[in-house]
């Protein structure tokens, strides 16, 4: 398998601790752990035990060292966690799978303050490592509030805005919206309202230098600040993209702000500010996925949406998030993604809409022990007398719903 996403029990005292022990056979074991006609009922751990962590880390220890062994030579786990064990899963994870494997730890902020020590807590954790970090991994992510800008500037192109005040409009948007410095980046639109953003042309890499050579601004026409550490591209490379022939610009176009664009670089007014390149943003479908994700924690919404307005479970994770992430990284066909703690689903329902979306062929397997659900909850009265009723019904109707929706279309 190439893929795993969990989101395992977060040790708050109130969770459960799955025993495990390898000399039993499975009727043994099944016996030990409380499975009854109803579920597997599986006891809390303590805070008041001395092995509280120990306990905890122990159930993981078994857990991720499988999940390490079925991971392909390229594959990838990510792991959500909180405040109660990260700093000692961390360790753990360094032992199993390598501290040379570690690619980052996320915070996701899900916006709704948890109040319960005197401070909004609005984040949790996501721990990432790959099997193998000699494989080459990039992860990216979709940009963020795409129809939101679209829309914005179709009316505005609509209406004629005039540029300087579409722009400001367009940057209003982004301050409402808190768009990450990947969208906001671009904030300019040319005569045509296509979007467009200015790229630092500054030599990258702080241990070396780049060329130096001199540009001319194309209205003063004295030599422009050259970066301290030289240009980012050769330049052959510049002049090209400057539309420079036999030393002289074929194209000036002067902005409203009294910049000036000359084929696809950005000069300032005078020649005080190095220029830039320029990218449009249809043209960079995604960039890197950011060590911040910022997304709504609307989980418990999704499965009462699901589920005819009742609420079967406590705390599921948004599809919104597990899709930014499942989807952060280029696939193979037939990509296997694993969940071996499935809850209520949300994983399966995330890459159900994905391949539904972008015509995917993800597959994926759940594993959810038969837990009972607590005799007095909504979850329980309905008949679901198990968790893994609740995961395996949740998915049945995700699937049913998109067939339906398809055979829908088909017939309009």
């Amino acid at each position: 398998m190439g893929w795993v996403y969990i989101d395992p029990p977060y040790n708050t005292g109130k969770d459960f601790v799955y025993s495990d022990s390898w000399k039993q056979n499975k009727a043994e074991y099944w016996e030990d752990a409380g499975m009854t006609e109803s579920g597997y009922k599986i006891d809390s751990n303590a805070e008041t035990d001395g092995r509280f962590h120990s306990n905890w880390l122990n159930m993981m220890y078994s857990r991720l060292l499988i999940a390490r062994q079925l991971l392909k030579e390229d594959g990838v786990i990510f792991i959500s966690i909180d405040d109660n064990e990260v700093h000692h899963l961390r360790k753990l994870c360094d032992d199993v799978f390598g501290e040379e494997n570690f690619i980052e730890c996320i915070t996701w902020n899900k916006r709704i303050p948890k109040n319960d020590k005197g401070i909004g807590n609005i984040h949790e954790y996501i721990l990432l490592y790959v099997k193998n970090f000699e494989f080459k991994h990039e992860f990216t992510m979709r940009k963020d509030g795409l129809e939101e800008i679209e829309e914005l500037i179709n009316k505005l192109k609509s209406q004629k805005i005039p540029i300087s005040k579409a722009e400001c409009e367009l940057r209003l948007l982004y301050k409402k919206k808190g768009f990450d410095r990947g969208i906001t980046l671009y904030n300019s639109l040319n005569d045509e309202y296509k979007l467009w953003g200015k790229i630092n042309m500054s030599w990258p890499n702080a241990n070396t230098f780049g060329p130096t050579y001199d540009i001319i601004h194309p209205k003063t026409n004295k030599i422009v600040k050259v970066p301290d550490r030289g240009w980012r591209w050769k330049e052959d490379t510049f002049n090209e993209a400057a539309g420079i022939v036999n030393g002289k610009y074929s194209t000036i176009t002067e902005r409203h702000d009294g910049s000036f664009v000359c084929g696809k670089i950005w000069f300032s007014k005078d020649e005080n500010t190095q220029p830039s390149s320029i990218t449009f943003f249809e043209d960079v479908e995604s960039f890197l996925l950011r060590s911040i994700l910022s997304t709504k924690s609307d989980g418990g919404i999704e499965v009462e949406n699901i589920f005819d307005g009742k609420s079967f479970f406590s705390y599921p994770k948004s599809t919104s998030l597990i899709k930014t992430l499942l989807d952060s990284i280029e696939l193979n066909d037939n990509e296997l993604f694993v969940d071996f703690f499935a809850g209520s689903g949300t994983t399966g329902q995330a890459i159900t809409e994905l391949n539904q979306e972008d015509g995917g062929n993800r597959k994926y397997i759940l594993v959810q022990l038969p837990e009972q659900t607590d005799e007095k909850s909504e979850a329980y009265k309905a008949g679901y007398k198990k968790i893994s009723d609740i995961t395996i019904e949740r998915n049945k109707r995700v699937v049913e719903k998109i067939i339906k929706e398809k055979k829908v279309n088909r017939n309009n």
